[in-house]
């Protein structure tokens, strides 16, 4: 068989067929009309590598190369199937298979200058004075042979086509230590090289070394069966493959091969000197599909990867990227790159080994990423969506460099999912590799068991957060519904994920304890599922620690008879990042939220409850000391009717950007008070500020000049002020000021005061319509900010 090395087939948008000359004989390759091997999403495109053949929302779209912006370059050669089966494909073409699916390997060399598939003689082998090597005629054995896991045939296409003659290499060591066998063809030095053959131990063991180099790991299996040394340096140009003989071991072998290269590919036939093989590569081309929100779902099955960094998913366009790496640690972990990316971020899913198969998705919203393999998700919620991706690449790098060596049975691209409906999407499949995600707890367990499954569950969470269990960055501890600790939940590592298993009600944490949940020393954790309760002084505490995630967890009530002081809900300070959803939050001494000290990054609350915070300082949601942390606070409902409080419902400060949106606020002191610049509230309703005669809906009330402010599409009702523009100290005409504030689409109605003004002020307030109020505006000022962009203040006509 020829190389691929220096010519591979092109295959783009218009192509007409994969065809694959002289591979009609193989297995799963009949003349029927390719059909999906599993239903196709109802929408988007699947890619259908098994069946050859392309999917848009549901419907057969035709040959994979219909797909828009498809590029694949195809080298050919030997596969190596994922059930241990040699496949022969023609020089240049698509290493494409009914069951297999596609394979994507890097290039790579075999550096044996020997013959490794049809020897006829020993040439191009040098033996030690103790070993006899001959070649032997081993066809009905190798014909024979077959994965001792999956039960498929190894060589028997290979020896059908001609490839293999049936003829293998056999040494036999008469002496009383090891004694080498080395092949023709020499390693460079300072670059990783891996070995590999095929060996059969007819008796005693081997190893693979590199010549003069240290022993590897012996093999002594009676059976074929490919063995590999990955990662090894030679120091020296007079290094290359040797099969080291143990004393009295009788080793068949075939197929050798010394790649220049950290890990094993498919075989490379040589014929006495050394062959090269490019590359395969797939990308996809499409800014618009890849311009917008997204899910991919890549169904593989990947060779081990021996603890190096390999991308699995790579979406780039411009100076960004997203990213999906096997790192070095034996992690899947979602990265990126761009002006706007927060490099901090790093979610990952530990203990994916290979070899074996796994789904694996990637979703990348319009704020947040979500990664899922073996029905895991870690998450991303801060990083935003990076405008000028375009192109898709499979198995690598857009350079090719960190290439994955392994089969793609199918992609998905879709729109966006909910993430739970990711974690169906990367379900182990029947052939998943192996993997140590997930660990359970159970107040009916034992800390003496391994924690791996519900029924081997430990105890307590001492012991998954004890330094002794070490569990890995990433982790998933899942506690049982229905069971409850009086333990503060400790996470046990950065990026893990503490969730919930079984049916029940929410596991509940932190009973009688001073905190619910601590952040133990640890970032980037999400805690979801969860039920925080009758803990003494704060539900969740973080200080000093960054991204951490609370997703549809409930938290409250806090222990009774607590006292005011350094009491609260949700309590973080001196972070970066910080999210919370679909939560609930009730029965709180102090702020339901209490957030300080920022250190940039993002503040994002969406979708929460926040009930009554008692205490004479309690806000629902208080963010203050904000050092450059943008703010989104999307569809929550504040409530702070009945509250033992003398404030309101939120309170943000921070010039970096704060986004109030799509909400419900029932105030007490006030509904939404505004204290930096930049800002925008929009599509609201506040109502219920009386506590005080100045109480108001939505407006500025501290003491520091603020500029830039948008107020639009709110009902503000039953307040003391509907818009307060305000302040503490100063005056009327001296300041603090307030420049460059925009109403539109603001409806006051019910108030005493619809809007009040007391502080200099610019901007466009033409925009509000009152209702049932008993002063539309008062106004106390005519001073203008010195330095704003709005050189007046225009008032609504009515």
């Amino acid at each position: 068989m020829k190389s691929g090395f220096e010519r591979r087939e092109i295959l783009k948008v218009g192509v007409a067929a994969l065809g694959l000359p002289g591979l009609a004989a193989l297995p799963g390759r009949a003349g029927a009309a390719p059909r999906a091997t599993e239903p196709a999403p109802a929408d988007g495109y699947r890619l259908d590598f098994r069946a050859a053949r392309l999917f848009q929302n549901g419907q057969d779209a035709g040959a994979l190369t219909a797909m828009p912006g498809l590029v694949i370059r195809a080298a050919g050669g030997l596969a190596l199937g994922p059930t241990g089966r040699l496949l022969p494909f023609a020089d240049g073409q698509l290493r494409q298979h009914a069951q297999a699916g596609l394979l994507i390997e890097p290039a790579s060399r075999n550096l044996c200058a020997s013959f490794n598939a049809a020897p006829t003689t020993s040439q191009g082998w040098s033996a030690g004075a103790t070993v006899s090597l001959k070649v032997v005629d081993a066809r009905d054995e190798l014909y024979a042979a077959q994965d001792p896991a999956t039960g498929d045939y190894l060589f028997r296409d290979l020896l059908d086509q001609g490839v293999m003659n049936g003829m293998v290499l056999e040494a036999y060591n008469s002496g009383s230590a090891s004694a080498a066998v080395t092949a023709a063809g020499m390693a460079g030095v300072g670059v990783k090289h891996t070995l590999s053959a095929w060996t059969r131990c007819v008796a005693g063991s081997g190893d693979l070394r590199l010549t003069g180099g240290a022993a590897g790991p012996a093999y002594s299996q009676a059976y074929w069966a490919r063995v590999e040394r990955a990662g090894l340096t030679p120091t020296s140009a007079s290094q290359g493959l040797t099969m080291a003989i143990h004393a009295k071991a009788r080793i068949r072998w075939i197929l050798h091969q010394l790649e220049p290269s950290a890990l094993a590919t498919s075989p490379i036939v040589v014929a006495g000197t050394s062959v090269g093989r490019a590359a395969d590569e797939l990308v996809i081309d499409n800014a618009g599909l890849f311009g917008q929100p997204f899910t991919i779902v890549a169904d593989t099955h990947i060779r081990r990867a021996g603890d190096l960094a390999r991308r699995w998913i790579t979406v780039s366009g411009g100076d960004e990227e997203v990213a999906v790496t096997r790192s070095a640690d034996n992690a899947l972990t979602l990265t990126g790159a761009g002006s706007a990316h927060d490099a901090t971020l790093a979610p990952r899913i530990p203990r994916i080994h290979g070899p074996g198969g796994a789904r694996v998705a990637l979703q990348v919203r319009p704020q947040g990423r979500v990664l899922s393999v073996g029905g895991a998700n870690a998450h991303d919620a801060f990083n935003t969506f990076p405008g000028k991706l375009s192109r898709l690449t499979l198995g690598a790098r857009p350079d090719g460099t960190e290439p994955l060596a392994g089969w793609f049975r199918s992609l998905d691209i879709r729109g966006l999912v909910d993430p739970r409906e990711l974690k169906l999407a990367s379900a182990p499949p029947a052939d998943a590799m192996a993997h140590d995600i997930v660990r359970y707890v159970d107040p009916a367990g034992s800390d003496t068991a391994d924690g791996l499954t519900p029924a081997t569950a430990w105890a307590t969470l001492a012991k998954a957060a004890a330094a002794a269990t070490a569990l890995p960055s990433g982790v998933h501890l899942l506690l049982r519904r229905g069971g409850s600790w009086s333990e503060i939940l400790s996470p046990p590592s950065d990026w893990c994920t503490v969730g919930a298993y079984g049916e029940g009600a929410r596991p509940i944490v932190g009973v009688g304890q001073d905190y619910g949940c601590d952040e133990n020393n640890k970032s980037g954790f999400r805690i979801e599922g969860l039920h925080l309760r009758d803990w003494k002084l704060k539900g969740f505490n973080n200080y000093g620690f960054n991204s951490h995630m609370l997703w549809d967890c409930e938290i409250g009530p806090i222990a009774a008879g607590q006292a005011e002081t350094n009491r609260g809900g949700v309590t973080s300070r001196n972070f970066r990042n910080f999210y919370i959803g679909a939560c609930h939050v009730h029965d709180v001494i102090g702020d339901d939220v209490f957030l300080q000290t920022t250190k940039g990054g993002w503040v994002i609350s969406e979708g929460n409850r926040y009930d009554p915070a008692n205490g004479a300082e309690a806000d629902n949601f208080q963010l203050s000391d904000n050092q450059g942390a943008q703010v989104r606070l999307s569809g929550d409902q504040y409530d702070m009717r009945g509250a033992s409080s003398g404030k309101g419902c939120v309170v943000v400060t921070g010039n970096a950007g704060t986004v109030i949106e799509d909400f419900v606020a029932y105030g007490l002191n006030f509904g939404i008070g505004l204290n930096g610049d930049n800002m925008v509230v929009r599509r609201g309703k506040v109502s219920g500020s009386r506590l005080n005669a100045y109480s108001w809906g939505v407006g500025v009330g501290e003491s520091t000049s603020v500029r830039q402010h948008v107020y639009e599409d709110l009902v503000i009702s039953d307040c003391n002020r509907g818009v307060s523009i305000s302040g503490i100290g100063g005056g009327v005409d001296s300041g603090p000021d307030r420049a460059d504030i925009t109403v539109r689409r603001v409806t006051v109605q019910n108030c005493q005061t619809g809007l009040w003004i007391d502080r200099p002020t610019s901007g466009d307030l033409s925009g509000i319509a009152f209702a049932d109020c008993a002063v539309n505006v008062d106004n106390r000022t005519t001073a203008i900010p010195a330095d704003s962009q709005a050189e007046s203040l225009t008032l609504p006509q009515n």
